[in-house]
């Protein structure tokens, strides 16, 4: 609408006509989203969002026969800024709010923040990012995700529930104009639980640590 204004929006309707995972019916649903960026010179960005979103699923809990399904809304604000110090520095911040059924029985909330220190010089070896992170929600229905710098080819959008931190250090090195090696590690650490996971992958713990490295030739 304006120099350094940006709006973006949709709308998604859908039904589905049969039954699907914990919806044992056919159901229906409907998605709407509004965002506003401003980006009021080359090193400022800023954008705050709001999704609405409807879906049916089998009522929790619930102690009938059979299930029966239960518009569950949620919505969600987010607003993030990134601030370009110079050309090899560049810091953001985010936070983000949740709400899952607000009015209703089956009502959770959730809040996440973020900072990223990102290290991108032009024609330099060696780069890097850096991410501290504080994340509480009431239960898995009001889990947020959050994407995450990866090693290459690797994708990585994970999502917190329950209450803790986390950071993550991925960086890159160019050793020559045939190599390159990359080296990963994250560290999440929940406030609440006692044990993390379940089967192979359980910890007896609240701490749970990632490696990765990768050599490219």
């Amino acid at each position: 609408p304006a120099i350094g204004w940006k709006i973006d929006a949709y709308a998604d309707f859908y039904k589905f006509p049969w039954l699907k995972f914990l919806v044992d019916a056919p159901s229906y649903g409907k998605d709407f989203l509004a965002q506003v960026t401003f980006t009021p010179n080359r090193q400022v960005e800023i954008y705050t969002r709001f999704k609405t979103e409807t879906k049916q699923a089998n009522q929790s809990d619930n102690t009938t026969v059979t299930n029966f399904l239960v518009n569950l809304p949620k919505q969600n604000w987010r607003t993030q800024i990134s601030y370009k110090l110079n050309t090899s520095f560049t810091i953001r911040n985010r936070v983000e709010l949740l709400w899952f059924d607000n009015n209703g029985v089956n009502k959770a909330n959730g809040f996440l923040t973020f900072f990223d220190f990102m290290y991108k010089p032009m024609l330099k070896p060696l780069s890097a990012v850096l991410r501290l992170q504080y994340f509480e929600t009431d239960d898995y229905n009001s889990r947020i995700y959050a994407y995450e710098n990866d090693i290459l080819y690797e994708f990585f959008i994970p999502f917190y529930q329950n209450r803790g931190s986390r950071f993550y250090i991925n960086t890159r090195l160019r050793l020559g104009r045939n190599y390159t090696w990359e080296f990963r590690i994250g560290r999440t650490y929940f406030e609440n639980v006692n044990t993390i996971g379940s089967g192979n992958e359980l910890i007896n713990g609240n701490t749970r640590t990632e490696i990765k490295t990768q050599l490219k030739i």
